[in-house]
């Protein structure tokens, strides 16, 4: 089963519900393609997302030689290359989720539970982690667990609305280059190793910046932008919760799920906060 624990994430139970929001052309390729995206953690919004808080940062740069913080600290940026993560939410129902993953008319909420998710991922090719995500000041918090996977379950504390929960996939060595590309680079390496002895140390350190930044190059280009999960979609949408402006869309919703897809045992909802249910009299 895909699904693995990890003692550094806390997994919710089972009977938790979450919310997954989205505008109706990511909908339908959930429906049409039965997958989930997984995006890769350096790629999305907020650029803190796997990275050292400022505290952890300065903590190493004070606690090791320049050079080998600096190296460590790399170290875990390129990590973010390989790790991937699919974002759920336990705040219920929210304008605010609303306005930022699917607004307009169209847009949808699925609504799932954490065992859901487990059921629905056990296709899947690589283990899948469920964490909580802690929200820290990243100015001054110093949680460091020496772990990969729990960096994916931190953010700042302005984003601590959205009450996160995460599907997490390592794929490890997945950024590392092609045999050809290491070959190319070893080679590089091992032509100008031996000149370098009679250089300077100003020169031996410009020359080892160059080898590292055709590696670094090497490594953007293999990484993946993502990764496409199968999910069993029964096992996945628990209901459909169509957005507060839709007007006319509910019943397109309604069709494609029930008919097109046949979902017909899985609820398509108005919102809640339907702007029908609260108009003037």
């Amino acid at each position: 089963m895909p699904y693995e624990a990890h003692p550094n994430l806390v997994t919710p139970s089972d009977d938790s519900i979450l919310w997954r929001y989205m505008d109706f052309a990511k909908f339908i390729d959930l429906l049409e393609n039965s997958r989930l995206w997984f995006a890769r953690a350096d790629l999305l919004d907020d650029p803190r997302e796997g990275d050292l808080t400022e505290a952890e940062v300065s903590q190493i740069r004070h606690s090791a030689p320049a050079d080998l913080a600096e190296a460590n600290i790399t170290a875990f940026r390129k990590l973010r290359r390989e790790n991937f993560v699919n974002c759920w939410t336990t705040s219920g129902e929210s304008m605010a989720m609303w306005d930022l993953y699917a607004r307009g008319s169209a847009g949808v909420a699925i609504k799932s539970t954490v065992g859901g998710l487990k059921r629905a991922i056990v296709d899947a090719q690589d283990r899948v982690f469920i964490g909580v995500v802690e929200y820290l000041d990243w100015r001054t918090d110093t949680p460091w667990r020496n772990n990969v996977l729990s960096q994916y379950v931190r953010k700042d504390f302005g984003f601590a609305h959205e009450k996160e929960v995460r599907m997490i996939i390592w794929a490890a060595g997945s950024s590392m280059p092609t045999d050809v590309e290491a070959g190319d680079l070893a080679r590089l390496h091992n032509l100008i190793r031996p000149l370098l002895v009679q250089r300077t140390g100003v020169e031996r350190s410009a020359w080892r910046k160059i080898f590292e930044a055709a590696w670094d190059e090497a490594s953007r280009r293999r990484a993946k932008p993502g990764l496409a999960v199968p999910v069993n979609l029964p096992d996945l949408i628990e209901e459909v919760v169509v957005s507060p402006r839709s007007k006319r869309e509910r019943d397109l919703v309604e069709r494609v799920v029930h008919k097109r897809y046949g979902l017909q045992s899985k609820p398509v909802c108005s919102s809640a906060l339907s702007y029908e249910h609260h108009s003037p009299a």
